[in-house]
This record gives C-alpha cells, structure tokens and sequence, in this order.
C-alpha cells in the first residue's frame, strides 16, 4: 500500500510539473552586455505591464545541472558497471530531475512576480547555450537576442566597465555572437534577433517586428512601442545618421586594433558588419 501511495504520489506530482511547464510563456532576453537587453526589458515592464526582475541569472543553471548529470553518467560508464547499480544518478533519469528543476524555478518566479507571462533578462553568452535545453522545456517560452555592432559594443563595455580590459570585451562580445549562431536555427519562430542599431535608424520596423513577435495583432501595441524607443533609445557610440564605426576611429594602438580584429573580425564579417 505505502508503494502503491508513493508510485500515486509521484505520478502526480510528475502530471504536475509538466503542467506548470507547458502553462508558462516567459520571455527570455539575451546579448552580450552593452547590447541593448535593458531597453528591451524597460519595453515590455513599462509598456506592456510585463513584469521582471532587474536581471535574472539563474535560468543557465538548468543548462548546467543537464550537463552536470550527463557528464556525471558519462564517468560512472553507464548502469552496467559492477558497484554502481542503484545509483541516485543513474536511477533518477536526468530529464526528470532537470523538469523538476525548472519547474520549481518556474514556481518561485510565478508566485513572486505573480503571472506565468514573465520576461528574464540576462546578459552573457551562458544564458545563451541554456536557450535549446529551456526551450524544449518550457514549449511556450520565447526568445529575444539583443545584437549590437561588435566595434560599437566594445567602446561601450570599456567606457562601462572601468577594469575591463579591450581582450575581455571583444571575448565576451564574440561569445555571445558565436554562441547565438549556434542555437538560433533550432528555434524557429520562436526567437527573433534585435540589432541595437535599429532602434533610431528603423524604430517603426523593429517596433514592428517585436509587436508582432510577443503581441499579434498590431494596434496601438505598436504605436505605444514606437514612441517608447523615440524616447528612450538605449546608448549609441555614434548618431545614427553616421556611417558604420571605423577601427581607424577607436583611439586604439596598432596593438589594440589587431586584438580586435584577431578575435571580432570574423564573426563581425558573419553578422554583416563592417569596420575598416
């Protein structure tokens, strides 16, 4: 009877977590830092009544705690290995401890932000390689790159963050652009791509875009999102009348400037970005 109790009780608590999971529909913003990914978030707090914490840094966890078990199994070499039958680990599947995780994750935000329609912003190329594992996940959750100019982003975490150094800035940058690369054609319509720039050179445009992502039906959602960018434009390097950023133009040393061409240059070829 206690078994039978027990199987009952499990069974239900695992219909449970997959209802809290599938009856979410977070937005999850991601960039690398300087990239725009406050304004966005400013956006659907202020706008659309959407509510978040300043930023989040927790959901990569799940990502982490996947890889965690897997790595774990990898090195205990499976069930079939003498001494290790009824491991926790091997016992437990990974997907079920990891469902349960963000499950409860899902649960705290829920009650402290009060609605499954939540938005969690956060910076850095972590959050990013988290984005397939939370999507299949969370079946209702959507994503929002936050891009910028690489020479641009650069200036802008060094005037930003006093102790970074130009090597620093251009890895967190490409990583964040690499790691975007890599996850974004496995989620379809469920994630669109923001370039910073956009905001003044095409504010009705990405107004637009992002309206009929989060909210179809464009009304005065849109209307609402187009005077929010006019107003509130997040911090441009240059005026956006200006032609594209020129590495001649940084200040930087011959030194500097072949630094971030050795480790930007590449990928600000692959988005589409010139610089010289």
């Amino acid at each position: 009877m206690h078994m039978m109790r027990a199987f009952t009780n499990r069974r239900s608590r695992a219909e449970e977590i997959a209802s809290v999971l599938a009856g979410a529909d977070p937005i999850f913003v991601l960039g690398a830092w300087r990239s725009g990914t406050s304004a966005m978030r400013q956006l659907f707090c202020h706008q659309y009544g959407i509510p978040s914490y300043l930023e989040g840094h927790v959901w990569h966890t799940v990502f982490a705690l996947q890889r965690h078990l897997d790595s774990t199994i990898e090195q205990l070499g499976g069930a079939q290995q003498p001494g290790i039958a009824g491991f926790a680990v091997l016992e437990i599947t990974s997907r079920e401890i990891v469902s349960r995780y963000a499950a409860n994750l899902l649960e705290v935000h829920i009650e402290q932000l009060g609605t499954p329609r939540f938005l969690d912003k956060t910076p850095g190329h972590e959050a990013i390689h988290s984005v397939p594992l939370l999507a299949e996940l969370i079946p209702n959750a959507q994503f929002i790159y936050m891009q910028r100019n690489g020479l641009e982003n650069v200036q802008s975490q060094l005037r930003r963050f006093g102790s970074q150094s130009l090597r620093g800035a251009c890895q967190s940058w490409k990583e964040c652009m690499d790691a975007w690369e890599l996850v974004r054609p496995a989620l379809g319509e469920r994630a669109i791509t923001v370039d910073q720039g956009d905001f003044q050179s095409d504010t009705s445009g990405v107004a637009r875009r992002i309206v009929e992502f989060v909210e179809p039906g464009v009304g005065r959602a849109l209307e609402k999102t187009v005077d929010f960018f006019r107003n509130n434009a997040p911090e441009q390097t240059r005026a956006h009348s200006q032609s594209p950023p020129r590495l001649c133009d940084t200040g930087w040393d011959d030194y500097h400037q072949k630094m971030f061409v050795e480790l930007c240059g590449e990928t600000m070829r692959r988005a589409g970005y010139g610089f010289e």
